[in-house]
C-alpha cells in the first residue's frame, strides 16, 4: 500500500521536469498527502518502539520534508533550502526503508 503510493509519487516527481513543476505541484502535493496519511496510519496502529512504528515514523518525517520543499517551489531566494529539504526527505526515506528491511522484512 505505502510502497505503491511511494512509487507513484516518485514517478510523478520525475515526470515533472523543471519547466512543468509548478503545474504538477497540486498533483505532487495530493500524492504526498495520501502517502503521509497512510504512513501515519501505520504509526497510529503500531506499538511505539516497534520496528514498524519506527520505520513509519521516519517515513512520515521524510514526507513532511518533501512538503516543506514543495512549499518553496517558485521562490527563487529559497532554492538552496528547497533542495536541502528534498535531499533530507530522500535520506529519511532511505533510512525508513532500511529500518523496515533490517527489522521486519522476511529474510530469504
Amino acid at each position: 500500500m505505502v510502497l505503491q503510493d511511494d512509487k507513484a509519487l516518485l514517478t510523478a516527481i520525475q515526470a515533472a521536469d523543471a519547466t512543468r513543476i509548478k503545474e504538477a505541484l497540486p498533483d505532487l502535493q495530493a500524492k504526498a498527502n495520501d502517502l503521509e496519511g497512510k504512513a501515519q496510519e501505520i504509526v497510529s496502529r503500531s506499538a511505539a518502539g516497534t520496528p514498524i512504528h519506527d520505520a513509519a515514523t521516519t517515513y512520515v518525517t521524510a514526507v513532511q520534508k518533501w512538503h516543506e520543499g514543495f512549499a518553496l517551489i517558485g521562490d527563487e531566494a529559497q532554492q538552496d533550502r528547497m533542495q536541502t529539504l528534498f535531499l533530507e526527505g530522500d535520506e529519511l526515506r532511505k533510512q525508513a526503508i532500511a529500518q523496515f528491511d533490517a527489522s521486519v522484512a522476511t529474510k530469504k
